[in-house]
């Protein structure tokens, strides 16, 4: 699924924020889908945003005690956090707001339609165009990292890929075992970097958060 979408932001910008949420709805509306997920860090912290305030201080309140509101033609918003988010639910359309690496991870690896991305910190963002190369929404400035491994790290991936049992990662002995073998072998490659292990690993097949945890795992090991 690379029905992903991105607006360039940094900070609590009003004009990207309804680019985005505008662009969520046509999403939406365009593959016939009837549910918004807005995904959000905190709770608390959406009250007193400026997503709040572009909602209302009604809908804000619905969504947050669990409810819907509807937008537009008939397509429904609610509210989650990353970690509320359900993994294996339909989600439809994720609208995922400020949400940090580390969140993205969450949101990526939920089953979803479609995901529309407004990031608060630019090398946030930056690192997920890298990884997804999503359709950036509006004006385009960003330059992306074109770093990529060696044929040796990337062989190191795809056959950790094809001998771990994906489901659970790195957490069997035996598959911590044979990573620790294969990374250890890498200690002099200079293009291994968690960052570009990471990309690899997820653009093969990887689940986000595997793939975090493979990329922390090769840090410490290579």
């Amino acid at each position: 699924m690379n029905n992903r979408f991105i607006v360039e932001n940094t900070g609590p910008n009003q004009g990207n924020l309804e680019l985005a949420f505008y662009t969520a709805l046509e999403v939406c509306k365009g593959m016939s889908l009837t549910n918004i997920i807005i995904v959000f860090p905190t709770k608390q912290g959406f009250k007193n945003s400026i997503v709040a305030n572009l909602l209302g201080k009604q809908a804000t309140k619905t969504i947050l005690d669990g409810g819907t509101v509807n937008a537009i033609d008939d397509i429904k918003l609610s509210f989650r956090t990353p970690k509320s988010i359900a993994k294996f639910s339909n989600n439809e359309v994720i609208f995922a707001i400020y949400t940090s690496e580390n969140d993205m991870n969450l949101v990526d690896s939920a089953r979803s339609e479609a995901i529309v991305f407004l990031p608060w910190r630019e090398d946030e963002g930056k690192d997920w165009l890298a990884i997804w190369n999503p359709k950036i929404i509006g004006p385009t400035t960003w330059a992306i990292d074109t770093d990529a491994l060696s044929s040796e790290a990337q062989e190191v991936i795809l056959r950790l890929g094809r001998s771990i049992n994906m489901s659970t990662g790195l957490t069997h002995p035996s598959d911590k075992d044979l990573a620790k073998r294969l990374f250890s072998s890498l200690r002099n490659t200079n293009s291994l970097t968690p960052e570009l292990v990471k990309r690899f690993a997820i653009q093969n097949g990887w689940e986000p958060l595997r793939a975090q945890e493979l990329a922390v795992f090769s840090e410490k090991y290579c």
